[in-house]
């Protein structure tokens, strides 16, 4: 008699079980996409830079090194799914190229190892892009995790997650 009882009360807590679960695994579901869109735009787009640095390096042409560089990224990123559309939108691409001198972790110049003699004129082609990534997913975890009571007092920035940069170095052929 007591075992039928005890199953009668045991008879809902199955259905109370799954509805608080439930939500924790949906959670943790969508920071999982989340995090995957993330991971793979940052993987687009230090291909992206590192290709533009590529090409710029190559080129011959000094003047023309920063627009075949902003060129091939541009094409790069827009032959790619996640960013075909929005390539042409208006602070979606922040690009940056330099040239600065190759220098030791010291910050002197390079020594040719044969001859001891400094290596003054080797360049690098170094292209540095930034892609605002709300225009290609919007993060939805993180007004979430605001409203988490175990996260007391962590406001997130409006921007927070929204950005990835990228930068890649290629020494130029002379």
């Amino acid at each position: 008699m007591k075992r039928h009882l005890f199953r009668k009360r045991q008879k809902g807590a199955a259905a109370v079980e799954f509805a608080i679960l439930s939500g924790l695994l949906l959670v943790f579901m969508a920071g999982t996409v989340e995090f995957g869109f993330l991971w793979l735009e940052s993987h687009y787009i230090a291909n992206a830079a590192r290709e533009g640095a590529r090409v710029a390096a190559k080129s011959p042409d000094p003047t023309a090194r920063p627009t075949i560089a902003q060129d091939t990224v541009e094409d790069y990123l827009g032959g790619l799914f996640l960013f075909k559309d929005k390539i042409d939108d208006a602070g979606f691409l922040q690009f940056d190229y330099q040239e600065p001198t190759l220098k030791d972790t010291d910050g002197s110049a390079l020594v040719d190892p044969s001859t001891g003699d400094p290596i003054s004129d080797m360049s690098l082609a170094q292209v540095t892009i930034t892609i605002d990534t709300s225009q290609v997913w919007e993060p939805i975890l993180w007004p979430l995790l605001e409203a988490m009571p175990f996260f007391p007092g962590n406001d997130y920035p409006d921007d927070y997650m929204t950005s990835i940069t990228q930068n890649a170095s290629f020494v130029i052929e002379n």
